[in-house]
């Protein structure tokens, strides 16, 4: 998403190699405007899928969480609580999940009378960096009996989606980006499309520098460390334009085992 890309690089700090600053516009400072953009994208990519209620973590998920639900018919949201306060006095479902930016270990509690069976979850949070809260909160719902229809971040890095992808068992990644579809060459007069290939091709390329770091190069190694682990699994990597094309096989990358 372009407006979010610009507000990064305009207002994001970066903290090292591993840690991204936002809270001028996320998690300190919350820019509404902003959020109620980042909503109507995510409405665009979930609203699909039936989604009957919103999941998030306390407590920078909750803002970007309920500021989306605005855009699925105002479903509930419903956040995961680190601590246990007095009034939690029900029965609840518990998952371990470390903090990234903290380094610290805490169960994520839902009270199992928010969690049900026929809930179809979409998982909206700030941040995506190792992927402990997001599968801590699938761990929830599959407590509850209920689905998990996808995982939405406002930043996250390309990297971790193989990761918690394979974790999760899902037998198809999509990963979105700012072209149609993976080139050879690119930005040179003889790039060219690349309509498929297979983990040992998408390695050769790496090997070549045939991928700019911080673009393309995180979202090929994020479907490589997915189908490395799930060799069945497939990898469609497109532009959101073009993602209706893509899941037709008209447009896109896919990259298999």
């Amino acid at each position: 998403m372009q407006l979010l890309n610009q507000r990064i690089l305009k207002d994001g700090m970066e903290l090292g190699t591993e840690i991204i600053k936002a809270d001028s516009f996320l998690n300190h400072q919350l820019d509404i405007g902003l959020f109620m953009a980042l909503g109507k994208e995510i409405q665009c990519r979930f609203g699909h899928l039936g989604i009957n209620k919103i999941l998030t973590i306390e407590s920078s998920g909750i803002g970007i969480a309920a500021i989306t639900a605005m855009y699925f018919d105002l479903v509930p949201v419903v956040f995961a609580k680190k601590t246990q306060p007095n009034t939690m006095t029900e029965e609840f479902y518990g998952a371990p999940v470390k903090s990234f930016t903290k380094g610290t270990v805490s169960i994520a509690r839902i009270a199992k009378k928010y969690l049900h069976p026929e809930d179809r979850v979409l998982i909206v949070d700030d941040f995506l960096a190792h992927g402990e809260a997001a599968a801590g909160l699938c761990s929830l719902v599959e407590q509850a009996g209920g689905t998990v229809c996808g995982i939405s971040a406002v930043i996250e890095k390309d990297a971790i989606a193989g990761k918690l992808a394979a974790d999760l068992g899902c037998d198809e990644l999509i990963i979105f980006t700012g072209v149609d579809c993976v080139y050879r060459d690119f930005g040179t007069d003889g790039q060219a499309p690349v309509a498929a290939m297979a983990v040992a091709e998408a390695k050769e390329m790496i090997s070549q520098g045939q991928f700019e770091a911080g673009t393309m190069l995180p979202k090929i190694e994020a479907a490589v460390s997915y189908l490395e682990k799930v060799g069945t699994g497939k990898v469609l990597i497109t532009s959101l334009g073009r993602a209706k094309d893509a899941v037709r096989g008209k447009a896109g990358t896919v990259i298999t085992a």
